[in-house]
């Protein structure tokens, strides 16, 4: 009776652990170059879903990425796993109230690591002073 119940058990709870490890861990001891990759790349990936629901939507985004949740969740996570997390503002048209616009922030949590920025643009900027990126830095 134990096997036939503590095995299937034991395995769920291996899956169990292995995926929380997963959806928590962090690369603290990767390079700034292999972090700010993760950061862009999921910059990107989030700015492409975003185009595609506005397409959808007669060019209006989002208000917040939850109707996104799937498509960005990878991003998000590759992200947070590079150390940085990811801002996103959806910006109303001053002419009719619409979100017409966007700003994506990747912010790092270690402080000599370039923050980002991109928006419905598609020009990706970025700084290396402590404070985040905004639409007036160098594009990248």
């Amino acid at each position: 009776m134990i096997l036939r119940w503590g095995v299937p058990v034991a395995v769920i709870l291996c899956l169990l652990s292995a995926a929380a490890w997963f959806t928590t861990r962090t690369d603290d001891d990767d390079s700034p170059a292999k972090a700010e990759a993760k950061a862009t790349t999921a910059l990107l990936n989030i700015r492409l879903a975003l185009s595609q629901y506005a397409l959808s939507k007669s060019d209006k985004y989002p208000s917040t990425l939850e109707p996104l949740d799937a498509q960005v969740a990878v991003p998000l996570q590759d992200a947070k796993v590079g150390g940085y997390s990811i801002v996103y503002t959806p910006l109303p048209s001053e002419s009719d109230g619409m979100i017409r616009g966007f700003a994506l922030l990747a912010q790092p949590e270690k402080k000599n690591y370039r923050s980002f920025y991109i928006d419905q643009s598609g020009v990706l900027r970025a700084t290396k002073e402590s404070r985040p990126a905004r639409i007036d830095d160098s594009p990248i």
